[in-house]
């Protein structure tokens, strides 16, 4: 993610550079415009939409707006878009840093109690199967057929944790705690056909 300060640098040698174009040649400054902010607004082609979607579809729009101009040979129009976006794409870019250091937290803090709870609901599912495999009856509510699928289920509980453990080393967090929620819904619905009470994995 692009930070404020590239940001305003960026934007601020673009208006620098419209500065000193006379009205009569504008049709290469105008180009040069679009090219930039363009540029810039990719930067935040991943973040924009998912943590500031108004600010950053006004943004887009204006671009649009800008290419629009050019194509009826409003050069002038161009320029002037291009001097408002400065101080939109700066809050653009404060609106997204702000929202996503706020999700960041959330997702830290949802890992560190998928961490700590996780492992105790995988080891109390591989000991209760491991329990009924030695009794005679299932006891009421589990079903036979369901049961017997059960170690599958068990190994890809655990393969969704693995592959969470993998994506948090890789720090990628945001990933690790989608398949950590993943491994969750498993072990919620493994506990339930083992009759393990509310089947909520989190709470194990």
């Amino acid at each position: 993610m692009m930070t404020i300060a590239p940001c305003s640098r960026l934007l601020g040698a673009v208006l620098a550079g419209l500065v000193i174009v006379a009205c009569s040649d504008t049709r290469e400054p105008a180009r040069k415009a679009i090219s930039n902010v363009s540029a810039v607004l990719q930067k935040f082609s991943a973040d924009g939409p998912k943590y500031a979607p108004e600010l950053y579809a006004s943004a887009t729009d204006q671009v649009a707006a800008m290419k629009a101009d050019f194509d009826k040979q409003n050069y002038q129009a161009v320029l002037n878009v291009a001097y408002k976006l400065a101080p939109s794409i700066n809050t653009l870019a404060s609106a997204i840093a702000s929202k996503k250091g706020e999700a960041m937290v959330a997702l830290d803090e949802k890992w560190t109690r998928m961490s700590r709870d996780l492992p105790k609901a995988l080891s109390a599912v591989e000991a209760r199967v491991t329990e009924l495999k030695k009794s005679r009856r299932l006891p009421k509510g589990v079903a036979k057929d369901a049961f017997a699928g059960m170690g599958a289920e068990v190994d890809a509980a655990k393969q969704s944790w693995s592959d969470a453990q993998s994506a948090k080393t890789a720090r990628n967090l945001e990933g690790a705690v989608a398949k950590g929620t993943a491994a969750e819904a498993k072990l919620s619905a493994l506990m339930t056909s083992l009759g393990m009470g509310s089947g909520n994995a989190a709470a194990r």
